[in-house]
């Protein structure tokens, strides 16, 4: 069974919006979204943001601790929550034990 005839028994009266849908996509099938070396460079950024996230957001908490009150609660809420969490994470990525374990990080040698 084809994908518009799929379409057609779960909604008989969407034939005009499967049909737009087609006309739509169709064009672009064979476009090529990202130029060389964009991808290789979205990759690299990907990873440094992925990396300082915890720290931004955990320094971000702090300056809301350090505001008058009712955003020094907040603040102080959100450090309450993330400090064990920043804490685990920085075991895994550093000393390679937990969940939050990098597979380029190793876990120290018993002995």
């Amino acid at each position: 069974m084809g994908e518009r005839a799929r379409y057609r028994a779960m909604c008989p009266d969407c034939d005009a919006q499967v049909t737009m849908a087609t006309r739509l996509a169709s064009p672009l099938r064979n476009v090529q979204v990202d130029p060389p070396g964009v991808t290789d460079m979205l990759g690299s950024v990907r990873s440094f943001i992925s990396a300082t996230w915890p720290f931004v957001g955990s320094v971000y908490l702090l300056y809301l601790a350090l505001q008058p009150p009712p955003t020094r609660y907040v603040g102080l809420l959100g450090l309450v929550i993330v400090t064990p969490l920043l804490t685990g994470w920085l075991v895994g990525r550093i000393l390679g034990i937990g969940p939050w374990a990098t597979s380029d990080s190793e876990p120290p040698e018993d002995g």
